[in-house]
């Protein structure tokens, strides 16, 4: 594939090695940052998203309200950030703050809501305000480091792909998040019939303790080439990251698993190798690409072929979100897990 040209643009590979992300500058910024001008170059700037991985967009002259604008006219159906384990703040309609999770905790690459019953096929941030130092958002080729799990562990690879990864949750004393922030509800009835209609299971440990397991595909593939991606951010819900995450919030992980607030398994509840989620943190480091953030700066990024994460940061920072396009996990881009014996104690 050429590297595409759109009206009053200048087109530039990021990673020309590996074909990936696009950089797109505007010649004509007044033009450019209309919806029109999405709307115009739709299907083309798709294309490309769908190839590339990711787009970045400098010199696009929008605000935070004008960038929701643009990103109707390219991609509609947006999600509510319902059942996530990020805090995120609605600033409006369908814009949320990336993340509020505390400035010094760095984020590790992962695919969005790939624990959840959809996930959002396009991801897409804007720079309202960068910070006063670091704070990038960086991007991995998925694609690329699927490969490189494929060649150091294919047996992890092929039962990921066979059972596909289930994630427990504790809303308890050691998450920071309560399941009523989590799913928008105070009422216990309404939080069950939302678990119930996403296909997860719960059960009260206590009058104030809900624990709940989610099985989903742990495996899609690249349409182009048909290579493996693995999915599932089982990397975010492991204990090396999740102890970093409530340290950041001053809250005690308990020494019992069970406890855990976070946790990940192979589908049929078993262990995924340290080693193996160890190697996956090494890869992203790696490999991740950050480009600065500049104000008014925007990235669209293919959630099935690229990973996202976040810099440590010193304030202020302001990055917004919206996500697009809702793909449920029985898709069949997705391969669909046979977990066989699911441990349901754990």
């Amino acid at each position: 594939m050429n590297i595409p040209s759109f009206a009053d643009t200048q087109t530039q590979l990021y990673d020309d090695e590996n074909g990936f992300l696009l950089f797109v500058t505007a010649k004509n910024p007044a033009r450019c940052g209309t919806p029109a001008w999405f709307a115009e170059h739709r299907e083309a700037l798709r294309e490309a998203l769908d190839h590339y991985g990711a787009l970045y967009f400098r010199g696009f002259e929008v605000d935070t309200r004008g960038f929701e604008g643009l990103i109707d006219s390219f991609a509609g159906d947006p999600l509510p950030y319902l059942g996530g384990v990020s805090p995120r703040t609605q600033v409006y309609s369908t814009v949320y703050t990336s993340t509020d999770a505390p400035p010094s905790l760095p984020i590790v690459q992962h695919h969005e809501l790939a624990y959840h019953n959809y996930t959002p096929r396009y991801i897409c941030f804007y720079c309202d305000t960068p910070a006063s130092g670091s704070g990038g958002t960086p991007v991995t080729d998925a694609r690329k480091i699927g490969r490189m799990l494929e060649a150091y562990a294919p047996d992890v690879m092929d039962k990921l792909e066979r059972m596909g990864a289930l994630f427990v949750r504790n809303y308890n004393e050691a998450n920071f998040k309560s399941w009523s922030k989590t799913w928008h509800t105070t009422d216990r009835g309404e939080l069950e019939d939302i678990l119930r209609s996403s296909k997860i299971d719960w059960e009260w440990i206590t009058e104030d303790w809900l624990r709940t397991k989610k099985l989903v595909p742990a495996v899609t593939r690249d349409p182009i080439s048909g290579a493996r991606v693995l999915f599932a951010c089982i990397n975010l819900w492991h204990r090396e990251f999740i102890k970093k995450m409530n340290a950041s919030v001053n809250i005690h992980l308990p020494d019992d698993p069970a406890m855990q607030p976070y946790a990940s398994f192979f589908g049929d509840g078993t262990p995924i190798p340290e080693d193996f989620i160890d190697y996956m943190h090494k890869l992203h480091a790696e490999h991740m690409v950050v480009i600065p953030w500049k104000k008014k700066e925007f990235m669209l990024v293919n959630n099935l072929l690229s990973t996202h994460g976040r810099q440590t940061y010193l304030p202020p920072r302001k990055i917004v979100v919206t996500l697009r396009e809702k793909l449920f996990m029985n898709n069949p881009i997705f391969s669909q897990p046979n977990a066989g014996g699911l441990q349901q104690s754990l």
